[in-house]
């Protein structure tokens, strides 16, 4: 891969209308940073109706904004010793249980490009022992799981394997359960939160609730587990299974209907974290992917369990 110059031309539709360029930039190319192209539009390549701009100014309806992308060495993930939990594997595929404050894969504008999974996956199968569907950055990705949430996610080991798990996700044939902490006391034990969600528009790396028309359908169902008291607070442990794979959908779904996930830092409640999670030794969201369920080509069933890591069992022996 060679290092290459690329120009894109963006047009000012009125849902952006008034946006300040830097955001404006970030919503449409989300592989760059503010401060990224802060640096650009002061150095000229940024152009709005072919003039130059500040990076205060704020776009208009139907204007033309022309990028020149700066020219970036391609970077290509390299394999690290990084020991994974393999908790199913066979020839096509493996399953990893994933611990928290591990990133998935490297990103395009070269961020995390050490420690990853891929970095782990590369060490452990080499580069021709995964698909490459999803390009050099992404190798064996089928799914992904947040940083910081733990637990069961799967690898594919070859393109064929990968294009029927992703059919398989696509059509919702595969059993996805996590097990969560939210704050509060559920009621009903059991229900189903439909609710379609979107990327926000000012700040698209949150995820917000939205119309049928503007957002993706999310349907996230839930069974209550236990219910516990610390001190004045209430707690609720969950199982819930999610029958679409939306970024972040348990967190706002149950954000939502006010029950946040207990140390989630940016849909939860700061107030509540504030005042329990010191005392839990809870150092980030209670969310752990627990089961996978799904049926191969051949008719045979695979179900994977993966407990509860050791930080979040011991939250839970606090609140015994």
């Amino acid at each position: 891969m060679e290092s290459s110059q690329k120009k894109i031309k963006l047009i000012v539709s009125s849902e952006d209308a008034s946006m300040r360029i830097d955001k404006f930039l970030v919503k449409h190319i989300p592989d760059f940073s503010r401060t990224t192209f802060k640096k650009m539009i002061e150095k000229g390549d940024v152009l709005v109706d072919s003039k130059n701009v500040n990076p205060h100014f704020n776009v208009v309806v139907n204007q033309e904004v022309f990028v020149t992308l700066p020219s970036i060495a391609p970077k290509i993930p390299q394999k690290e010793n990084i020991t994974l939990e393999v908790v199913f594997e066979n020839n096509e595929f493996a399953i990893i249980n994933k611990p928290a404050s591990m990133v998935v894969h490297p990103t395009e504008d070269g961020r995390h490009m050490k420690g990853t999974l891929v970095n782990a996956l590369l060490n452990k199968y080499g580069v021709n022992g995964l698909s490459n569907l999803n390009g050099e950055l992404r190798p064996g990705i089928v799914h992904r799981l947040d940083k910081d949430t733990s637990g069961l996610i799967i690898v594919a080991k070859n393109n064929q394997i990968h294009k029927y798990l992703v059919k398989l996700f696509k059509n919702r044939d595969i059993e996805k359960t996590y097990t969560a902490l939210v704050f509060g006391h559920l009621n009903p034990e059991d229900g189903t939160i439909e609710a379609p969600l979107m990327r926000g528009k000012h700040n698209p790396t949150k995820m917000y609730l939205a119309s049928e028309d503007e957002g993706k359908h999310a349907v996230s169902t839930y069974h209550v587990d236990k219910c516990f008291k610390f001190g004045i607070y209430k707690f609720s442990l969950l199982k819930v299974q999610i029958q679409t794979g939306r970024t972040h959908q348990i967190r706002v779904h149950f954000n939502s209907i006010g029950y946040p996930v207990v140390g989630d830092p940016v849909y939860g409640n700061k107030k509540f974290n504030d005042a329990v999670m010191d005392d839990l030794g809870l150092e980030r969201q209670f969310l752990h992917a627990t089961q996978l369920k799904f049926v191969l080509p051949d008719g045979e069933e695979i179900v994977v369990k993966a407990g509860l890591p050791k930080d979040l069992k011991s939250v839970l022996d606090k609140l015994q």
